[in-house]
């Protein structure tokens, strides 16, 4: 990388954290707490990243096999391989992973859905983007006392769109985004609908 490269990069890196260390001090209590989340949050782990101007010779295979399947036009590499790393590069395993989930983007509708059609849920702050965290991975936090009446479709549909911005908002080269549980607030007397949305998450973020 070129310096101009290595210093625009680490400029990045540096807003992300300014981002992530404002949410943590407007959610915390105290500034130790605060450095207890940011701490917590730079031990989860190492960003995973890959480099699509040299992939390995079995990957540049798998993919070019998985380009012939019809529904995989018009789909970026990105896309792809994250299909075939999940399928260990095998190619057909990859196809129905991948015609499953644009059949999943299609039952909720993905391609057009916006944050006003969310209702309740997508303005509650139960699901949001707070930014980056300390790896510059989109940070997406969820706050189940913020969770109002709704039914499982509507939390469902609201956690897969967010998802989908976290997705968007992932620099090149980068396949991880981290997810925050909040459950400050959270109380015996609503454990059963929030049991049901934990499940009803579950679900969606494996089928995504």
């Amino acid at each position: 990388e070129s310096e101009e490269e290595l210093a625009s990069e680490s400029a990045a890196r540096k807003r992300s954290s300014t981002m992530s260390a404002r949410y943590y001090a407007l959610q915390a209590s105290s500034p130790d707490e605060a450095k207890a989340w940011a701490d917590a949050l730079n031990k989860a782990g190492e960003t995973f990243k890959i480099d699509y101007n040299k992939l390995p010779a079995e990957v540049s295979s798998a993919l070019a096999e998985l380009k012939k399947k019809e529904h995989a036009a018009g789909v970026d590499d990105k896309e792809l391989i994250r299909h075939l790393r999940v399928s260990e590069f095998d190619a057909e395993k990859a196809s129905t992973l991948l015609s499953a989930n644009q059949k999943w983007r299609k039952d909720y509708g993905l391609d057009t859905l916006t944050l006003a059609a969310l209702g309740d849920v997508g303005n509650s702050g139960a699901i949001s983007l707070a930014g980056h965290d300390l790896r510059g991975r989109p940070l997406l936090v969820l706050k189940p006392a913020n969770l109002p009446a709704a039914n499982a479709l509507q939390s469902q549909t609201s956690l897969a769109y967010f998802v989908e911005r976290a997705i968007e908002s992932l620099t090149p080269g980068d396949e991880e985004f981290c997810i925050c549980i909040d459950l400050d607030g959270v109380t015996k007397g609503r454990a059963d609908q929030l049991s049901n949305w934990r499940r009803s998450s579950l679900q969606v973020l494996t089928q995504r």
